[in-house]
Protein backbone atom coordinates (compact mmCIF):
# COMPACT_ATOMS: atom_id res chain seq x y z
CA UNK A 1 0.00 0.00 0.00
CA UNK A 2 2.76 2.16 0.80
CA UNK A 3 4.81 1.73 -2.40
CA UNK A 4 1.44 1.93 -4.38
CA UNK A 5 1.37 5.63 -2.81
CA UNK A 6 4.48 6.42 -3.24
CA UNK A 7 4.12 6.07 -7.09
CA UNK A 8 1.28 7.61 -7.30
CA UNK A 9 2.95 10.68 -5.24
CA UNK A 10 5.62 10.55 -7.88
CA UNK A 11 3.60 10.30 -11.16
CA UNK A 12 1.42 13.14 -9.59
CA UNK A 13 4.72 15.19 -9.17
CA UNK A 14 5.54 14.90 -12.27
CA UNK A 15 2.44 15.49 -14.16
CA UNK A 16 2.36 18.67 -11.95
CA UNK A 17 6.12 19.85 -13.22
CA UNK A 18 5.02 18.90 -17.42
CA UNK A 19 1.91 20.98 -16.99
CA UNK A 20 3.54 24.18 -14.68
CA UNK A 21 6.12 23.42 -17.61
CA UNK A 22 8.83 23.52 -14.96
CA UNK A 23 11.95 21.90 -16.54
CA UNK A 24 15.30 20.59 -14.83
CA UNK A 25 18.32 22.02 -16.45
CA UNK A 26 22.03 20.59 -15.60
CA UNK A 27 24.08 23.84 -15.05
CA UNK A 28 27.57 23.84 -16.80
CA UNK A 29 30.45 24.91 -13.80
CA UNK A 30 32.23 27.96 -14.91
CA UNK A 31 34.69 28.14 -18.08
CA UNK A 32 37.89 27.49 -16.82
CA UNK A 33 36.86 23.94 -14.97
CA UNK A 34 34.89 23.27 -17.90
CA UNK A 35 36.77 24.23 -21.44
CA UNK A 36 35.08 24.16 -24.83
CA UNK A 37 36.72 23.74 -28.19
CA UNK A 38 36.09 26.95 -30.39
CA UNK A 39 37.08 25.61 -33.32
CA UNK A 40 34.33 26.44 -35.86
CA UNK A 41 32.78 29.18 -32.92
CA UNK A 42 31.92 32.67 -34.91
CA UNK A 43 33.38 35.70 -33.29
CA UNK A 44 30.20 36.54 -31.91
CA UNK A 45 30.18 33.31 -29.74
CA UNK A 46 34.07 34.10 -28.83
CA UNK A 47 33.22 37.05 -27.97
CA UNK A 48 30.72 35.31 -25.48
CA UNK A 49 33.14 32.95 -24.41
CA UNK A 50 35.86 35.33 -22.86
CA UNK A 51 33.23 37.79 -21.44
CA UNK A 52 31.97 34.02 -19.33
CA UNK A 53 35.48 33.25 -18.78
CA UNK A 54 36.74 36.53 -17.69
CA UNK A 55 33.99 36.83 -15.00
CA UNK A 56 34.88 32.89 -14.19
CA UNK A 57 38.09 33.54 -13.80
CA UNK A 58 38.32 37.21 -12.43
CA UNK A 59 36.29 39.44 -10.28
CA UNK A 60 34.39 41.28 -12.74
CA UNK A 61 32.41 44.37 -11.68
CA UNK A 62 29.76 45.50 -14.25
CA UNK A 63 29.50 44.00 -18.03
CA UNK A 64 32.87 43.80 -20.02
CA UNK A 65 32.78 45.02 -23.36
CA UNK A 66 34.73 43.58 -26.24
CA UNK A 67 36.62 46.24 -27.93
CA UNK A 68 38.97 43.49 -30.27
CA UNK A 69 37.87 40.01 -31.25
CA UNK A 70 40.20 38.32 -34.43
CA UNK A 71 42.29 35.39 -34.86
CA UNK A 72 46.00 36.19 -34.42
CA UNK A 73 49.16 33.39 -35.22
CA UNK A 74 51.62 33.75 -32.42
CA UNK A 75 54.73 35.52 -34.26
CA UNK A 76 52.40 38.33 -34.72
CA UNK A 77 51.87 38.88 -31.16
CA UNK A 78 55.46 40.65 -30.59
CA UNK A 79 54.51 43.04 -33.25
CA UNK A 80 51.26 43.65 -31.60
CA UNK A 81 52.60 44.70 -28.62
CA UNK A 82 51.70 41.41 -26.30
CA UNK A 83 54.41 39.18 -24.75
CA UNK A 84 55.91 36.30 -27.08
CA UNK A 85 54.76 32.95 -26.07
CA UNK A 86 55.09 29.25 -26.99
CA UNK A 87 53.35 27.23 -28.35
CA UNK A 88 52.42 25.09 -31.76
CA UNK A 89 52.24 27.79 -34.68
CA UNK A 90 50.19 25.46 -36.32
CA UNK A 91 47.43 25.43 -34.08
CA UNK A 92 44.36 28.37 -34.45
CA UNK A 93 44.35 31.14 -32.24
CA UNK A 94 42.10 33.79 -31.14
CA UNK A 95 42.74 37.10 -29.58
CA UNK A 96 40.00 39.01 -27.70
CA UNK A 97 40.57 42.08 -25.93
CA UNK A 98 37.87 42.90 -22.93
CA UNK A 99 37.02 46.54 -21.35
CA UNK A 100 36.02 46.60 -18.26
CA UNK A 101 36.44 47.02 -14.39
CA UNK A 102 38.41 44.07 -13.42
CA UNK A 103 40.48 43.28 -10.05
CA UNK A 104 43.25 40.90 -10.11
CA UNK A 105 43.66 40.56 -6.66
CA UNK A 106 43.68 36.83 -5.10
CA UNK A 107 42.49 36.02 -8.52
CA UNK A 108 45.83 35.01 -10.12
CA UNK A 109 48.12 32.88 -8.50
CA UNK A 110 52.08 34.36 -8.26
CA UNK A 111 50.93 37.65 -8.04
CA UNK A 112 52.06 39.50 -5.15
CA UNK A 113 48.75 39.30 -2.71
CA UNK A 114 49.65 42.63 -1.33
CA UNK A 115 47.37 45.27 -4.17
CA UNK A 116 49.40 48.36 -2.48
CA UNK A 117 52.57 47.38 -4.81
CA UNK A 118 50.98 46.45 -7.92
CA UNK A 119 48.13 47.65 -10.29
CA UNK A 120 45.43 45.02 -9.24
CA UNK A 121 42.51 46.62 -10.87
CA UNK A 122 42.69 47.08 -14.49
CA UNK A 123 40.32 48.65 -17.03
CA UNK A 124 41.81 45.73 -20.35
CA UNK A 125 42.16 42.26 -20.16
CA UNK A 126 43.51 40.32 -23.55
CA UNK A 127 43.22 37.14 -23.92
CA UNK A 128 44.62 34.74 -26.53
CA UNK A 129 42.64 31.49 -26.60
CA UNK A 130 43.88 28.20 -28.68
CA UNK A 131 41.00 27.29 -30.32
CA UNK A 132 41.42 23.56 -30.20
CA UNK A 133 41.51 23.78 -26.11
CA UNK A 134 39.33 26.62 -25.80
CA UNK A 135 41.93 27.77 -23.10
CA UNK A 136 43.53 30.87 -22.90
CA UNK A 137 47.63 30.33 -23.54
CA UNK A 138 47.91 34.12 -23.06
CA UNK A 139 46.18 36.79 -20.69
CA UNK A 140 47.84 40.16 -20.37
CA UNK A 141 46.25 43.07 -18.29
CA UNK A 142 46.59 46.61 -18.36
CA UNK A 143 45.63 49.23 -15.85
CA UNK A 144 44.21 51.88 -17.89
CA UNK A 145 44.71 50.31 -22.06
CA UNK A 146 48.20 51.87 -22.34
CA UNK A 147 49.92 48.76 -23.28
CA UNK A 148 47.73 47.70 -25.46
CA UNK A 149 48.20 51.13 -27.45
CA UNK A 150 49.98 49.20 -30.63
CA UNK A 151 47.40 46.60 -30.45
CA UNK A 152 44.21 48.65 -30.16
CA UNK A 153 45.75 51.40 -32.50
CA UNK A 154 44.82 54.32 -30.11
CA UNK A 155 47.91 56.38 -28.84
CA UNK A 156 45.80 58.33 -26.87
CA UNK A 157 45.33 55.27 -23.84
CA UNK A 158 47.28 56.30 -21.02
CA UNK A 159 49.83 54.24 -19.92
CA UNK A 160 50.27 52.68 -15.65
CA UNK A 161 51.56 55.49 -13.67
CA UNK A 162 53.99 54.25 -11.09
CA UNK A 163 51.79 53.25 -7.37
CA UNK A 164 51.23 56.73 -5.57
CA UNK A 165 50.33 58.75 -8.97
CA UNK A 166 47.48 58.91 -11.12
CA UNK A 167 48.23 58.40 -14.91
CA UNK A 168 51.04 58.69 -17.32
CA UNK A 169 50.74 59.83 -20.79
Amino acid sequence: MIKKTLGTIRIAALLALIVLGVSYTHAEPPLPNNPRPLVGASMDEVEKYAIGWAKAELRVTGEPTVVLVRDVKLDELPELGLTRIGGDPERSYVLVVLKGDFDLYRTLPGFDKDPSKWHSRVSYIAYVFDRQAGMPTLMQASPYGGEFRTLLGDPTLPLAAPLGEETAE
